[in-house]
């Protein structure tokens, strides 16, 4: 076997040396990789987290509690303009209540627009109860509520006024509020009051139940009837004592049968609880009943 020559050597060290050479090269450049990467890491990209604002103490009740649905809609605002309108409307409706009750009521009438179907209806009734020749003469003129009847002199006292006043028509509808040498002046019942006969109808049918005129007819004897004449004045007006009047007449007035019926019928009438709205009327019943 023949040994190599010197320069093969030579070359196979150079080859061996260029490999060792180029391993560490690459070993060198694996390590300053590893080193950067372990020195400053790339950021990782984190999703942002939103936070809500802790509600303040004064709101926590307003949550709801465990188990229970939010409400779909907000709770409904108190408007502080409309609550001040509101309180302003009220103020102005009792400032014209009170107006109207510290006014005349002439005055009032002067002041109020033409009430026109007031107007042809107390004029229907006129002209049923006047006489032929006083009807071009007695004219009446309704504003508002309040009715004037103008009157021709010397006709206070005639006996067509009375019979107005005790018409079914103005019982249902109007009450005088003043008069004076020229006229009348009626105003309409108030809306949703009674009418005063009813009224005065209920009370006799709860008297004659009561027992009361069979009562006295057990202590006294008498002949004839007690003729009991009730007024039940309007509520609207001021001048009149509220409650019913009883006038009493008849052969039974003044004897101690009379006297027993009239005492049991007004103590009947004075425990009666009237309603606050009411109307004039008046009645007139005979006891005992024959």
């Amino acid at each position: 076997m023949s040994r190599s020559s010197p320069r093969n050597g030579f070359i196979i060290a150079v080859l061996l040396l260029a490999s060792l050479g180029g391993n560490g090269l690459l070993l060198w450049r694996w390590r300053v990789q590893i080193a950067r990467a372990t020195a400053s890491p790339v950021p990782a990209v984190e999703a942002e987290e939103v936070t809500a604002p802790s509600p303040a103490l004064h709101e926590l009740w307003r949550r709801p509690f465990p188990g229970l649905r939010a409400p779909r809609t907000p709770p409904p605002k108190l408007d502080a303009c409309a609550l001040r309108s509101s309180m302003l409307s009220a103020n102005i409706a009792e400032l014209d209540q009170l107006r109207e009750q510290l006014t005349p009521p002439l005055q009032r009438h002067g002041e109020a627009a033409v009430n026109v179907e007031l107007t042809a209806a107390l004029s229907g009734e006129l002209r049923r109860l006047l006489p032929a020749k006083l009807r071009s003469e007695v004219t009446a003129d309704c504003r508002g509520r309040l009715c004037r009847v103008q009157l021709s002199r010397g006709a206070q006292d005639a006996p067509w006024v009375a019979e107005l006043h005790r018409s079914e028509w103005m019982g249902e509808h109007l009450h005088q509020v003043a008069r004076d040498k020229d006229g009348l002046l009626f105003e309409e019942h108030r809306p949703g009051s009674m009418r005063g006969s009813d009224l005065l109808q209920q009370a006799l049918q709860d008297f004659e139940s009561s027992g009361a005129v069979d009562r006295c007819l057990e202590r006294f004897q008498g002949e004839g009837t007690l003729d009991a004449h009730l007024t039940l004045e309007a509520f609207e007006e001021e001048s009149a004592d509220p409650g019913i009047h009883l006038e009493a007449g008849g052969r039974l007035a003044g004897t101690p049968l009379g006297k027993c019926i009239h005492d049991e019928l007004h103590r009947a009438l004075a425990a009666m609880t009237l309603p606050p709205h009411y109307q004039r009327a008046t009645l007139l019943a005979q006891f005992p009943r024959r």
